[in-house]
């Protein structure tokens, strides 16, 4: 249930994003024209804020993929499916694991970019506001031991 990792490169209003766990993996693409960094952020924050689930969606054009995140009591299931309904990976993370997970990610892009960097790449700025908002969820849910 643990082990899961993701890794976001930026390219050219292009970002490649690779997601793993024990069990598999999968690479999609997102485009620049939609907030999918911030849309992504924001799930995994109203999920640590207790929303039962949330939904995010990547364009890719043509392609479409959607993450499903379903909250389980202290866990999340997590679905990457490639629209209309193809499911391409899935895992179930503890809700602190999967948070840690995207809040690495995130700061990662950020040290090896800059936030400048990114920007030029994504042609939207660096998430800060919802990366910071994340880490703030991250750290009372660990506080209040959620």
């Amino acid at each position: 249930m643990t082990g899961m990792s993701m890794t976001w490169t930026v390219r050219a209003g292009w970002a490649d994003v690779e997601v793993a766990d024990h069990r598999g993996e999968a690479l999609i693409t997102a485009s620049y024209i939609s907030p999918a960094p911030e849309d992504l952020l924001g799930a995994v924050t109203r999920l640590l804020r207790g929303e039962p689930e949330a939904r995010v969606r990547f364009e890719a054009e043509p392609a479409v993929y959607r993450w499903d995140f379903e909250r389980d009591g202290d866990s999340a299931c997590v679905r990457l499916v490639e629209q209309p309904s193809t499911e391409i990976w899935s895992t179930r993370q503890p809700l602190g694991a999967l948070a840690r997970v995207v809040v690495r990610c995130f700061d990662s892009v950020a040290d090896r970019q800059g936030e400048d960097g990114y920007h030029r790449e994504w042609r939207r700025p660096f998430p800060r506001a919802e990366l910071e908002g994340l880490r703030a969820a991250w750290r009372a849910a660990e506080a209040s031991g959620s």
